[in-house]
């Protein structure tokens, strides 16, 4: 003889949907939580004075396979959590305790806030001038235009640096590296504010006889 199961109560029915729906609704929202180990959880938990620490402190921390991708992260969920002001501060913090990943710090922050980019090249150089020419290549791959104006910024942080910043300017611009040098040449000097300054005169005329470079200003 079959033996069929017994049929659910109202109750039972009813409370059974209930208990399925409570359990999606919590499985729906603890996929939306970001994990307590990612950087925008620890940095949800702080108050705004204390991001440049907790910042530093997230990068510094995390195993050298993981520290660029990290910067990046905090870098992301500082602006998404904290007015753009802040967003300097922590490139500054992160760069001063991790040099290292100071190329991806300042080209990270320069595509989340541009509008503030000297801010930016300026946290990174002066907090890690070791690494003045490789934030230069940085920063000019991420806004080609301003190339003069990050060569000058980073040697103003870092002023004893010259030549590797011209490197970093070619490098990463290098239709450009014709141009650089010719007023090295003219001139005897790797000074970066006159390099610069004839460099940008001979863009102009090259401009003006319709001679343009690959360079977006």
């Amino acid at each position: 003889m079959r033996v069929y199961p017994k049929a659910l109560s109202l109750f039972d029915a009813l409370f059974l949907a209930a208990s399925l729906t409570v359990w999606g609704l919590l499985k729906y929202h603890s996929s939306l939580s970001p994990s307590p180990s990612t950087p925008l959880a620890a940095l949800s938990s702080v108050c705004k004075p204390e991001f440049p620490a907790v910042a530093a402190g997230l990068v510094r921390s995390a195993s050298p396979d993981d520290k660029e991708q990290t910067a990046r992260e905090t870098l992301r969920a500082t602006a998404l959590l904290a007015k753009p002001g802040v967003l300097a501060y922590v490139v500054s913090s992160i760069c001063g305790q991790t040099p290292e990943v100071a190329p991806i710090a300042v080209a990270t922050a320069i595509e989340l806030q541009p509008a503030d980019i000297n801010s930016f090249i300026w946290a990174a150089a002066r907090n890690a001038p070791q690494q003045a020419e490789q934030i230069t290549y940085a920063a000019c791959q991420s806004a080609p235009g301003d190339f003069d104006k990050v060569a000058m910024i980073v040697s103003e942080a870092a002023p004893t640096a010259r030549a590797g910043i011209l490197r970093g300017v070619t490098n990463a611009l290098p239709d450009l590296q014709p141009t650089v040098e010719k007023p090295i040449l003219q001139t005897g000097t790797d000074e970066i504010s006159p390099v610069m300054g004839q460099t940008l005169l001979l863009l102009t005329l090259a401009s003006q006889n319709q001679e343009p470079l690959n360079i977006r200003r």
